[in-house]
C-alpha cells in the first residue's frame, strides 16, 4: 500500500512541479512582481532553535541562505517508510526571515519524497535521495511577504549534507504599489 501511495504521490508531485509555470500565472492580467529565488538550506545547528515565533514548537529547523535568510520552523503531520526504504513525509512550514533586507514570515505546507537504503521500525536508516516541494499557502504571510505567492523546491544533496533550493515568489502588492 505505502509503495502504490508513494508511485501516486511521486507523480502527482512531478505533474505539478512539471505545471508549475501554468499555475504561477495569474488568471487576469495584473501585474506581478515575480521573483525567481534560490539558496541552501542546512540542518540548524542551535541558531534557530525549535521554538517559532508563534509559540510552536516545531519538530526541527532548518536555516535557510541566500535570496531567503532565516529559519524555517517544521511540523510534520505525517510520515510512513516501507520496508524498501521509500520514505513520505507531509506537514506545514512556517519561515521567519528576510528578502532583500526586509523582514517577515509566510506558511508552506510541503510533501518529502526520499529514498533510503532501509527503514526498521518505520525508521529511515541512510538516505540515498530525496527533495520536497513547498507551496506557500496564500494570505499566510506578513512584513515583506504580505500576500506573498509562490513555491519552493528542495532537492537533497545527501553527500554535502544540505539541500540547495529553487522556487519562485510573487509579490502581487508590490508591484500594484509600483504602479500607482
Amino acid at each position: 500500500m505505502l509503495t502504490r501511495r508513494m508511485t501516486v504521490l511521486g507523480i502527482t508531485l512531478m505533474v505539478m512541479i512539471a505545471l508549475i509555470g501554468g499555475w504561477m500565472v495569474p488568471a487576469t492580467a495584473v501585474a506581478q512582481e515575480r521573483m525567481a529565488i534560490e539558496g541552501l538550506g542546512e540542518f540548524d545547528d542551535g541558531e534557530c532553535g525549535t521554538e517559532s515565533p508563534n509559540g510552536q514548537t516545531a519538530d526541527f529547523s532548518n536555516k535557510l541562505s541566500g535570496d531567503l535568510t532565516g529559519c524555517l520552523y517544521v511540523f510534520v503531520d505525517t510520515a510512513e517508510c516501507g520496508p524498501d526504504g521509500k520514505y513520505l513525509e507531509t506537514g506545514v512550514e512556517t519561515f521567519v526571515g528576510e528578502y532583500n533586507g526586509e523582514s517577515g514570515t509566510f506558511w508552506t505546507t510541503f510533501v518529502f519524497l526520499a529514498q533510503y537504503e532501509s527503514c526498521v521500525d518505520g525508521v529511515p536508516e541512510g538516505q540515498l535521495s530525496g527533495g520536497c516541494y513547498h507551496p506557500v499557502i496564500q494570505g499566510s504571510g506578513t512584513g515583506v511577504f504580505r500576500h506573498v505567492q509562490g513555491y519552493l523546491m528542495f532537492i537533497d544533496d545527501v553527500e554535502a549534507g544540505n539541500f540547495p533550493f529553487m522556487g519562485q515568489l510573487e509579490f502581487p502588492e508590490a508591484a500594484e504599489e509600483g504602479t500607482q
